[in-house]
């Protein structure tokens, strides 16, 4: 009996000591996205150098010969690179989740698809990617920040706002001045925020120049509850 309960207390201790690092590389989206990057390898008989996000365990930047020559659209090769990639990302419906948000051309015929990440129809602040193409339509570089699983951590419902923008630009002007008398001309728009416990939809109210002691400053208003949250 002494040996068996000997045996538990060391399998709780190694359990509790074990390196957070290891556990998560092994399964969640750090471990799909490890596998991605092998797949990648594994295809092009290259490896792709990769730069890891430590905060989400996604990758911040992919670079190297990332998928096969296309004559697609580029931003029907994006789509498909995501497809592809979607478990790297933490993505659930690709064409849901990301939307192309421009394209560039260059003289030499590389295309960069500039790409931002949506959680119900709204944006998520920061999130996005820009994905390059070379002149053959072949996936050359991926770069952006992306915050994996948000519909889970929303528990799958999105976040219905009970103040308006003009509402939440007055109470960010009501922060940083005392009054509402800047709200007029600042500039508000609406997105979750990722890196907040429960991903919350925010408002991002920025104030332009002329302002007084609001010049320059940006607020973040809570969209449900009406509080600067940050600012």
């Amino acid at each position: 009996m002494r040996g068996g309960k000997w045996m538990i207390g060391m399998a709780a201790l190694i359990w509790t000591f074990a390196p957070v690092g290891g556990l998560k590389s092994e399964g969640g989206v750090r471990g799909l996205a490890e596998r991605f990057v092998q797949r990648l390898e594994a295809e092009s008989g290259e490896a792709p150098v990769v730069r890891w996000n430590a905060e989400s365990g996604t990758p911040e930047l992919l670079e190297g010969r990332l998928s096969k020559p296309s004559r697609h659209s580029p931003e029907w090769i994006s789509y498909e690179f995501l497809e592809r990639a979607k478990a790297a990302y933490g993505l659930k419906r690709v064409n849901e989740s990301m939307k192309v948000a421009s394209v560039e051309r260059s003289g030499s015929g590389a295309v960069t698809v500039a790409m931002e990440r949506r959680l119900y129809g709204k944006p998520v602040c920061g999130d996005g990617l820009r994905i390059e193409l070379d002149e053959s339509g072949v996936v050359r570089r991926v770069e952006g920040t992306m915050h994996a699983d948000l519909e889970r951590k929303r528990l799958h419902r999105p976040m219905i706002p009970a103040v308006s923008g003009k509402e939440a630009a007055e109470e960010a002007a009501r922060y940083v001045r005392g009054d509402a008398s800047a709200a007029a001309t600042a500039r508000v728009r609406d997105c979750y925020l990722p890196e907040r416990e429960g991903v919350p939809l925010v408002y991002i109210v920025s104030f332009g120049a002329g302002e007084g002691n609001a010049a320059g400053r940006t607020v973040i208003v809570h969209a449900l509850t009406g509080r600067v949250i940050d600012g």
